[in-house]
């Protein structure tokens, strides 16, 4: 159990339809710190593209639609990185390549005193 969170309220997961997010919404749906809790993402209902401010608004109106006390917010998206430029997991068309950069392999550790 989440003792640090007061028992109610709500908690939103934001990515949901991820690995990483359906794993945490998943685990948060079976604590009982929260009274209720929603997941959001690009194929859910409501939509949430976080390029998109219509989407955004929606899903904000959404989680005060639950009537309950917003008392965690976890982002579990993807950022992505490269050649075709930087923007969230999956964004643009499918055929934007999707990159991870990682610390290059030319550049030694760095040495510590």
């Amino acid at each position: 159990m989440l003792e640090s969170f007061p028992a109610g309220g709500l908690a939103v997961v934001v990515g949901a339809t991820g690995g990483v997010g359906g794993a945490l919404l998943a685990h948060l749906a079976g604590e009982r710190s929260f009274r209720g809790v929603v997941g959001l993402s690009r194929g859910g209902v409501p939509p949430l593209d976080l390029t998109s401010e219509e989407t955004i608004a929606r899903a904000a109106a959404h989680v005060a639609g639950t009537g309950h006390e917003l008392r965690l917010v976890v982002d579990a998206t993807g950022f992505l990185h490269g050649a075709a430029g930087s923007g969230p997991r999956g964004a643009g068309t499918s055929s934007t390549p999707r990159t991870w950069r990682g610390p290059s392999p030319s550049t030694p550790p760095a040495r510590r005193s």
